[in-house]
Order: C-alpha cells, then sequence, then structure tokens
C-alpha cells in the first residue's frame, strides 16, 4: 500500500473543517449581497416604492377599525394581509438571484 506521506512524518492536522471562521464567512457574504444591492439601484428603489404602496393600500383598507365587534373581527385579516404584501416583496427578490446563478457557477468552478 503507498502512502501520501512519507514513514516517520506525521501528517497534518487541522483544528477545523474550514479555513475560515463563520463570522469571516458571514461577513463577506454579507459584503457581497450588500454590494450587489449597491450596483441596483433602480431594483431597490422599485422596492421600496411597491412597499410604501402596499403599506398604504393596507392602511386605508383599516383604517379607523375600532373596538367594535366588526373592528375585532378585521384585525386578524389585517395581520394575515400584512404577512401576505412581505411574502409578495420576498418572491421579488427570486429574479435578481437567478440572474446571479451564472455567475455563482462560474466563481464555483474556478
Amino acid at each position: 500500500m503507498r502512502y501520501l506521506v512519507p514513514k516517520g512524518i506525521e501528517p497534518f492536522v487541522f483544528d477545523s473543517k474550514f479555513t475560515t471562521s463563520r463570522s469571516y464567512q458571514f461577513n463577506k457574504v454579507s459584503e457581497r449581497a450588500l454590494l450587489m444591492a449597491w450596483r441596483t439601484p433602480e431594483y431597490n428603489f422599485t422596492r421600496i416604492l411597491m412597499s410604501l404602496f402596499q403599506s398604504f393600500l393596507l392602511g386605508l383598507a383599516f383604517l379607523q377599525l375600532g373596538n367594535t365587534q366588526q373592528g375585532l373581527a378585521l384585525m386578524p385579516a389585517a395581520l394575515f394581509m400584512s404577512g401576505l404584501s412581505g411574502s409578495m416583496q420576498m418572491n421579488n427578490v427570486i429574479r435578481p438571484l437567478m440572474a446571479t446563478r451564472a455567475v455563482f457557477y462560474r466563481e464555483i468552478v474556478a
């Protein structure tokens, strides 16, 4: 049987599986994400406008509900609709992420 390490020499032993810490990796990924967001101002502007428009419509729909029985019955609906508008905003993130997918695969191969 062939050994990669010559006899008499101890093989390398590493402290961890990864070369960098999780915090360093998180910082680098965050920097890349912020840089991508910074380079697409029209996309960010559109998301901000859509968020403002949806929150304005939601606020007008449930303006002055009051403490009546009808108002209390509509409050869960208001919470559900606010969560629904947030999920619609998250759905808008998929398109730019798919656009950067080719770059991701190119960097992984390199």
